[in-house]
């Protein structure tokens, strides 16, 4: 079995490293979103590192979500949803009406919950078809997640809540945030939710509470919520029942490490450099990943000097 890895440092690909489309770097693990506005893919079996160019010229931002698996990537385009194979660089392209933003895949890759200029929408990959999610239009959301059995749990400004039938909404919790599809357990039915500091921390460490609950908001067990010492506290994944994927997005850059359900820190799988501002990461291969190591990335050739997004 190859396990999928990820470099233990991580920082800005050189301008003319290769993209996407022109050299697929096949399963990717992570997705670099850099100060410059660009975006590079990091190969999960091998040093592969891609310029990420679907939706290029008219990329929207950093507006993007990675399969679970790691073999695609969803990209928003101009009023639309871009979705391009990381193992060949084909893409194909669906058309809206209104600006596309990407909020989550589902676990089995079927389908994407998007952002369709104030509403929540799912889109089915295989006919390309959507549907609104009722009790979204207007709202102020800003995440959502799939869970057990199709269902979505979407973050408001004012409260995480899972989204029924007939637009009736269901508060989980008023309290914690929800960091995206990585808040939800493999198996669909738990979340990890995080409570950022009530106080101005001033880019200085803080606490950040992290509680779990079920897609109904019930408490899991007896256990307090788990503290974390960081940044920026987001959940990616799980790297296991017993262990949460988290990132800390501080001034010097991004850590991604574990953490168990007891609060026990293990050490860092990888850290960033400053302007690496972000990370997205294949939920699916979180419970595998491991550090990479050390080693050269292979940055590829650039066949063109033509300007896409960012650096060019």
């Amino acid at each position: 079995m190859t396990w999928p890895t990820i470099p233990a440092a991580l920082v800005l690909p050189p301008r003319k490293t290769a993209t996407v489309t022109a050299a697929p770097p096949g399963r990717v693990v992570a997705v670099l979103e850099c100060d410059d506005e660009s975006a590079y893919a990091v190969a999960a079996d091998g040093p592969a590192v891609r310029r990420l160019d679907a939706g290029a010229p008219h990329f929207v931002g950093l507006d993007l979500q990675l399969s679970p698996d790691g073999t695609r990537i969803a990209v928003a385009g101009d009023r639309e949803l871009i979705l391009q194979d990381l193992t060949t660089g084909a893409t194909s392209v669906f058309a809206f009406d209104s600006l596309v933003g990407v909020e989550a895949w589902s676990p089995d890759g079927t389908r994407i919950v998007v952002d369709l200029d104030e509403v929540l929408a799912v889109v089915d990959l295989s006919s390309g078809s959507h549907h609104v999610i009722d009790g979204t239009v207007g709202t102020d959301f800003y995440s959502a997640a799939f869970v057990l059995g199709g269902g979505l749990v979407i973050g408001f400004d004012d409260r995480v809540a899972l989204a029924l039938p007939g637009g009736r909404l269901v508060t989980v919790s008023d309290e914690y945030e929800l960091s995206g599809q990585g808040s939800v357990s493999p198996a669909g039915d738990l979340l990890a939710l995080v409570r950022p500091p009530d106080y101005p921390h001033g880019g200085e460490p803080a606490e950040f509470d992290i509680a779990l609950v079920t897609t109904e908001g019930e408490p899991v067990g007896t256990a307090k919520p788990i503290e974390v010492t960081g940044h920026d506290i987001d959940v990616l994944g799980w790297r296991s029942a017993g262990e949460l994927l988290i990132s800390d997005n501080g001034p010097d850059g991004i850590t991604l490490f574990g953490i168990g359900l007891d609060g026990t820190r293990t050490d860092p799988l990888t850290t960033g450099t400053a302007d690496v501002t972000g990370i997205a990461v294949a939920t699916g291969l979180a419970g595998e990943l491991r550090p990479r190591p050390a080693g050269e990335p292979d940055y590829g050739t650039a066949t063109s000097s033509r300007r896409w997004f960012g650096r060019g």
